[in-house]
């Protein structure tokens, strides 16, 4: 359950009909809703959600006086909440309760609210515990998805219980006054630092700046004005003053926006209650947007299966008004919906027509043919940059067949050279791989030519050309020579940075390049070497010219970051993934609809890294962010934001299923498959990531109980693996063999055993053939697929099971003294570890354990992150061990270790160490027990007690 309370600091904001809409919205889309009226002193929730607000419940006044009079809540909270009609549903199942706060407006209501005293109980504690039940019983007795409450204005006690310790996000609502503004800034700045006290997770903080001057007729509901735009950044650099003391200063990411309605004047509406919707509204817009960001996916997931399901034409266009897609609405209402055709679309469709008139007039004048091939290589851009790769490389083919007949100087063919480039980066987009690399090799070729003969004109076309043949290489799975032609590359940057400082940023690119090629190799202290470089020049270049976007300072912080989680620096990664986002989000408020791709992407990454320092919770919120931007980005760029959806709907889905939350994370994942199935029908370079899409669906309907729809959906996921593998390069058939072995395992759990040995044994054949080439690459896949068959063939042939998992501990004895790094040394010590005791090799098993830990030990000396809960768990592992053997005095002095470890990083994070030391500790009481020392039992699980209350608070 999440929990959103609304706060203004003054009436008049339309606080509470903002949450009666979303609260509608809400238990349209099927979602449960409890709503509370906690503004005790102007009670007036009710008055949103009924035409005659209810008098006959007690309401939260009344469970107070209850609690307060026994020390206990109500036995039942059903005499305290009153059915809210959903008229409408979207999806059914939803519902709304409110609790009012009492018999209001009444003489006895604030006669009872007076004797109360809350103020005074908060002070002591007992109204702070009451609230914390309340939320309790609600979450426990009628499980909603959503608990909303409607804070009190001003400053006061309740405030602060409804506003830190209740919520996991605030919407602060206020006037565009200095007054409103400077009391909002106050109030939320007392909150800092930002952490919800319900669960320890960051405390969300949504700004919404209401009553905005409404928009005149000519201008379009969905468009920001310029007004607007400079209205909104006034108000955000206001509330991110920096405060005193310091680090009680806001970061405000983003201002919401809701503009006057007239037609409220006269009464509220809820305009997300509405079920015809053919005159829409700025203010409904708004309220739209800001509910995609406080309920998710959720939203544009309903509306499109609303607009799949609606046959009738003016249904779909209601569906598609009350929801803002702009796309789907048809021309002619009155309100200018209409999109004028995009500054690309009159580009292309120009070209196309020029490319016709010159293909005409050069078959009368041959002197043209030059001409045309230029003007078929600028439509080709232009289709790749739509995504339509196909038509790009068919008219690209042409003007390189054009260049190779027409007549040169003496010398090399530097137009070829030029048109060969592009030839092969078109045919990387089409996963054309080896293709792609005849056509780069050749312009690499020319271009060396053409430098040898004159390097000032040569050098930098031919630099270029060798970061193009290294991406090719790369692709192909041939990543030495991918890294030596970008070492050459870079080399040749550097020597033309020297001559020129005009090319210090390509200097920066070449580094980034390389260091995206070092990255595939998995070397994560040289990716950082060249990446620290690439930061400090593109850190002097923005110290140069501050003015500038930082473009590609932000980008390379985004790679940085994924570097050092690669080396297993998850604060480090955490940090530089922060510092990029903070300069996306500076570029997007200064240029409002600008760089919303990029920002989303480096969203997308964020999550990734705050899953691990920070938890699922925060990375759910980041990755929903995501998907909400190229929601709003596909507005302006449908291309770009539709391959870039599917991407974000898989990392949220990823979190989701972190979080436990099956069914949201099978949604985002049915929504990625079906984008990308889509795309790849045009853009087979899309494939791979439709595989990635596929496997995740599976792991959702796996999550879910549906094992044979996982198992079916993996099998999708592998044939399109074979599609991808055409050209059998390492890299593909890696993944195709990681497919089967993952196929292997939904086999498994749909008790198919023949169908699991038989994708088994083709995932070992295929590691077996990868071995010939990599060993050391491709050793670990072995072992693994061995592991994976002798699991399937158990039942049916043990014997054969045995000798697979004898051969899987040998290969993984090998892959320990062939390691990459000291971190994946240690991991694989524990995967042996595990496969000794499977064989019941309780020697080995635990040698392999005490191994382990001695690795892990190793990894914490040198800073790694991975070693902050890797090595208490490898100490439980050998601590275990040793009471497998009957060895309890040494399986207690192992464990104590681990609980020290656990203790200390509790102390500093308790998110991080708490769950972990809560296992623990009831690990070693059983232990403790079962050794006869009750008094150490005892303690231990009191321990575990006392920790896990303090998570729960």
């Amino acid at each position: 359950m999440e929990t959103i309370t609304f706060y203004s600091y003054k009436g008049g904001t339309g606080r509470t009909l903002l949450l009666a809409n979303i609260a509608s919205l809400a238990a349209r889309m099927g979602r449960r809703v409890v709503v509370v009226d906690a503004d005790l002193e102007a009670p007036g929730l009710g008055y949103k959600l009924f035409e005659r607000p209810p008098t006959h419940s007690d309401g939260l006044v009344g469970w107070l006086r209850d609690y307060f009079a026994t020390g206990e809540p109500p036995a039942t909270l059903s005499d305290f909440l009153i059915d809210v009609p959903v008229t409408d549903p979207f999806v059914h199942g939803g519902w709304i309760r409110l609790i009012t706060a009492g018999r209001a407006p009444s003489v006895n209501y604030f006669q009872q609210l007076a004797y109360l005293k809350l103020d005074e109980r908060i002070a002591t504690g007992v109204g702070v515990d009451a609230f914390v039940e309340l939320k309790r019983q609600i979450t426990e007795d009628i499980e909603p998805d959503l608990l909303l409450i409607d804070a009190r204005t001003g400053i006061s006690s309740t405030n602060r219980v409804s506003t830190r310790v209740l919520a996991d996000h605030v919407v602060a609502l206020s006037l565009d006054t200095p007054e409103q503004l400077e009391g909002t800034r106050s109030v939320m700045r007392s909150l800092t630092p930002l952490t919800s006290m319900s669960g320890g997770d960051s405390l969300g903080l949504h700004v919404v700046l209401s009553r905005v001057a409404a928009r005149t007729p000519d201008v379009s509901a969905y468009e920001m004005t310029d007004t607007e735009r400079a209205q909104v950044a006034r108000v955000r650099e206001f509330l991110c003053e920096p405060a005193e003391p310091l680090r009680m200063t806001l970061t405000v990411d983003r201002v919401h926006l809701l503009h006057s309605e007239p037609r409220l004047v006269a009464g509220d509406v809820l305009l997300l209650a509405r079920s015809k919707v053919l005159d829409m509204t700025a203010l409904h817009v708004d309220y739209l947007r800001l509910a995609e960001v406080l309920l998710g996916g959720v939203v544009q997931e309903v509306a499109s299966s609303a607009l799949g399901s609606s046959s009738d034409p003016e249904e779909y266009e209601h569906v598609a008004r009350f929801f803002a897609r702009q796309a789907e609405v048809s021309v002619g209402r009155g309100d200018r919906l209409t999109r004028e055709p995009e500054a690309e679309d009159r580009r292309d469709s120009d070209l196309a027509r020029r490319v016709e008139r010159l293909r005409a007039m050069a078959r009368q004048d041959p002197t043209l043919r030059g001409d045309l091939a230029v003007a078929l290589m600028n439509l080709g851009r232009g289709f790749s940059d739509v995504g339509e790769h196909e038509r790009a490389h068919e008219v690209t083919e042409e003007a390189v067949q054009i260049w190779r007949d027409l007549p040169t100087d003496e010398g090399p063919n530097l137009p070829l050279g030029s048109a060969l480039n592009s030839l092969a980066i078109v045919r990387q987009a089409l996963g054309r791989h080896r293709a792609a690399v005849e056509a780069a090799e050749e312009a690499v070729s020319l271009w060396r030519g053409a430098a040898e003969r004159d390097p000032a004109r040569g050098r930098r076309e031919l630099a270029i050309s060798l970061g193009n043949l290294a991406v090719v290489y790369n692709a192909l799975g041939r990543r030495e020579d991918s890294i030596a032609v970008s070492r050459e590359s870079l080399t040749l940057w550097r020597a033309l940075a020297e001559e020129d400082d005009g090319d210090a940023p390509a200097l920066a690119d070449a580094l980034l390049r390389l260091a995206a090629h070092l990255h595939v190799e998995r070397e994560p202290a040289r990716v950082v070497e060249a990446l620290s470089e690439a930061v400090a020049l593109y850190r002097s270049q923005r110290a140069a010219n501050p003015a500038a976007e930082p473009v590609g300072l932000a980008t390379a912080m985004d790679a940085i970051a994924v570097a050092h989680a690669a080396m297993g620096h998850m604060e480090a990664a955490a940090e530089a993934a922060e510092e990029a986002n903070h300069l996306w989000r500076d570029m997007v408020a200064a240029n409002p609809g600008s760089h919303l791709t990029e920002l989303a992407i480096s969203l997308t990454s964020l999550s990734e890294h705050w899953q691990h320092t920070r938890g699922p919770a925060v990375a759910v919120e980041a990755a929903r962010e995501s998907v909400a931007l190229l929601r709003e980005a596909a507005l302006a760029d449908p291309e770009a934001a539709s391959r870039l959806l599917p991407v974000a709907l898989n990392t949220l889905g990823y979190h989701l299923t972190a979080m436990g939350d099956h069914a949201a994370a099978r949604a985002a994942s049915l929504e990625a498959v079906a984008l990308l199935r889509t795309l790849a029908e045009t853009d087979p370079g899309e494939r791979a990531e439709l595989a990635r899409a596929l496997h995740n669906l599976a792991v959702d309907e796996s999550n879910s109980g549906d094992v044979r729809a996982a198992a079916q959906t993996q099998r999708e996921a592998v044939e399109v693996l074979r599609a991808l593998n055409e050209d059998d390069s390492f890299e593909a058939t890696m993944e195709l063999a990681t497919g089967l072995m993952q196929l292997t395992g939904f086999f498994s759990e749909a008790d198919d055993a023949d169908a699991a040995v038989i994708a088994a044994s083709e995932a070992v054949a295929i590691w077996r053939r990868l071995a010939e080439q990599d060993r050391a690459r491709a050793l670990t896949g072995l072992a693994l697929s061995l592991r994976a068959r002798a699991t399937a063939l158990g039942g049916s042939d043990p014997q054969a099971a045995v000798r697979d998992a004898q051969e899987s501990v040998q290969l993984l004895r090998e892959a320990t003294r062939d390691g990459d790094s000291l971190a994946e040394l240690a991991m694989a010590t524990n995967n042996l570890a595990v496969d000794l005791w499977r064989l019941g090799d309780e020697t080995g098993g635990l040698a392999a354990n005490a191994e382990a830990v001695a690795l892990w030990r190793r990894v914490a000396e040198q800073g790694h992150e991975d070693a902050v809960l890797n090595l208490p768990s490898a100490l439980r592992n050998l601590a275990a061990g040793y009471a497998r053997v009957g060895d309890d005095s040494r399986a207690l002095e192992v464990g104590a270790q681990a609980v020290d470890l656990l203790r200390e990083e509790a102390a500093v994070r308790p998110l991080v160490g708490g769950p972990a030391l809560v296992g623990l500790l009831r690990f070693m009481s059983a232990l403790a027990q079962r050794n006869g020392d009750l008094d150490q039992a005892r303690n231990l699980r009191d321990e575990s007690e006392r920790v896990t209350k303090l998570l729960l608070a």
